[in-house]
């Protein structure tokens, strides 16, 4: 079970859930996001900035410090898949998996600083 006073996540991070929050507006093409979501598992703990189609899409990635490089990679897959499952399309999206042990968000404004 999460518990937040032993393992804060990063404000950039959305409360530990069992959906994504998906925003809308102007889509991101699905192989874009698939894109993004991959580049972003690899540099967790970085904002990192994508151009497509002269447009910047801004990521991010969060493991807690107890979730080890391998469980951390497999966290954002599981992450990342889910996202991509659920906002689809979509020109941004928040998840934080129910144990609070990692997070993936990416947006079409600068939320974060690469």
């Amino acid at each position: 079970m999460f518990a937040a006073e032993s393992h804060k996540l990063p404000a950039l991070c959305p409360l530990p859930s069992t959906e994504p929050v998906c925003t809308t507006g102007t889509e991101i093409e699905h192989w874009q996001q698939h894109e993004v979501l991959l580049k972003q598992i690899n540099d967790a703990g970085c904002c990192i900035v994508s151009y497509y189609g002269g447009f910047p899409i801004y990521s991010y990635s969060y493991c807690r410090d107890d979730n080890p490089k391998a469980g951390c990679k497999v966290c954002l897959e599981e992450a990342a898949g889910i996202v991509v499952q659920n906002c689809n399309n979509t020109h941004g999206a928040r998840y934080t998996r129910p144990s609070g042990s990692c997070c993936i968000r990416y947006e079409n404004y600068q939320f974060c600083s690469p």
